[in-house]
């Protein structure tokens, strides 16, 4: 995701304000913006971002290329969780070049859903007692968390 910014002027260069924008994208299965100008690369391509102000127009170029990832963080690690209880586990993906990628849809699933199931934002729910694996996935490179979960009692 990139935040684009934009800035109003009159004829004489004067910041003016109060002005509202209308964003929008040429390729929206590449790249989408939002309202407020927020982009996120959706798959590879390229599209033009547009920003209408009172019918003056300005664009932008975007290229979206596929990210290496280097890794994939969990924490919690290992987590112990009721039954019936939820656990929201946080993904953290690493760039080869060492940024962190946002706004990435990962892969979530769970070795043993009748012990413990995972939706697909990462959050785990307690299903019987026992012990579950939690996979996520994302560009070829996997990450895993240990997941217990007991009675609650």
């Amino acid at each position: 995701t990139q935040q684009l910014s934009e800035t109003v002027t009159d004829k004489d260069g004067n910041v003016l304000s109060g002005f509202v924008i209308i964003w929008s994208s040429t390729n929206s299965a590449s790249v989408t913006v939002s309202n407020t100008g927020l982009i996120t690369g959706i798959a590879p391509g390229s599209s033009s971002i547009t920003a209408t102000i009172e019918g003056k127009i300005a664009t932008a170029s975007v290229n979206v290329t596929k990210a290496a990832v280097s890794s994939i963080g969990l924490k919690p690690n290992l987590s112990v969780v009721r039954i019936d209880e939820n656990q929201q586990v946080i993904a953290t993906v690493k760039s080869t070049s060492g940024g962190e990628l946002l706004g990435v849809r990962l892969n979530w699933s769970s070795s043993d859903s009748s012990i413990a199931t995972v939706s697909t934002t990462g959050v785990v729910t307690g299903k019987s007692v026992g012990t579950a694996t939690i996979i996520v996935s994302f560009g070829g490179v996997t990450a895993q968390a240990k997941i217990e979960v007991i009675d609650p009692d």
